[in-house]
C-alpha cells in the first residue's frame, strides 16, 4: 500500500529534482530512483527499482503499475553512472525512450530522466533524448 505524505515536495525544475534526489542516489548509486508526481509537481511517492542488467529484468512494468496505482501524473527518474554525458550521449537511453512512450499510452508524463555521475548532474530532457 502506498501513503503520501502531508507535505510532498513540489518538484518544479531540474535544480529541485536535483537537490530532492541527490540523497538517495547517493545512498543507493545501483537502483533507478522514480518520483511519482501529482498534477502540481508534487511528489507523492518516491520509488526504488533495479536497474535492468544481466541480472534484473525491466523495470518498467513495475514502474507503470505503481504509477497507476499512485494516480501519477507524471515521473522523474534518477540514477548515478560512472562516466558523465554529454550531448553526444543521446542516441542510447533506449529503456528511457520506451518508457517514456508507455507511461504516455495511460496518461502518465516522463518529466525527466537525470542522471548523476559525483557533484554533476545532467538532464536527459535538456539534453534532447526525452
Amino acid at each position: 500500500m502506498f501513503q503520501r505524505t502531508a507535505t510532498p515536495v513540489r518538484l518544479t525544475g531540474v535544480g529541485p529534482a536535483e537537490t530532492f534526489f541527490a540523497p538517495a542516489v547517493r545512498a543507493d548509486a545501483k537502483a533507478l530512483h522514480v518520483a511519482h508526481v501529482d498534477e502540481r509537481a508534487r511528489c507523492i511517492h518516491l520509488a526504488a527499482y533495479p536497474r535492468e542488467g544481466a541480472e534484473e529484468r525491466s523495470p518498467i512494468p513495475a514502474i507503470l503499475r505503481d504509477a497507476a496505482e499512485l494516480g501519477s501524473v507524471g515521473l522523474v527518474l534518477a540514477h548515478s553512472q560512472d562516466e558523465p554525458l554529454s550531448a553526444r550521449d543521446t542516441e542510447g537511453w533506449t529503456n528511457t525512450r520506451q518508457l517514456a512512450a508507455a507511461a504516455d499510452l495511460i496518461q502518465v508524463t516522463l518529466l525527466d530522466h537525470l542522471v548523476f555521475h559525483g557533484r554533476d548532474c545532467t538532464s536527459l530532457r535538456r539534453l534532447g533524448v526525452i
